[in-house]
């Protein structure tokens, strides 16, 4: 279920696994498990690609114009 996804994706996010950011990423964009929340989302994809992680930054370049500060 996405609650106990959130979960687990929150720990290994804090521990800065870039899998886990993005995942949790997508999960706050969609509002799957949590409210929905585009500043967060960007956020975690941020520190993702920052990481190398090449789906952070697909989906960050996609969706540039949709996500404001």
């Amino acid at each position: 279920d996405y609650r106990n996804a959130v979960k687990l994706y929150q720990d290994a996010a804090a521990f800065g696994n870039p899998d886990a950011e993005t995942n949790l990423a997508k999960l706050y964009l969609r509002g799957k498990g949590v409210g929905r929340d585009d500043n967060r989302a960007r956020a975690l994809l941020e520190k993702a690609a920052a990481q190398g992680h090449e789906e952070a930054q697909r989906i960050l370049n996609a969706l540039s114009v949709h996500l404001t500060p």
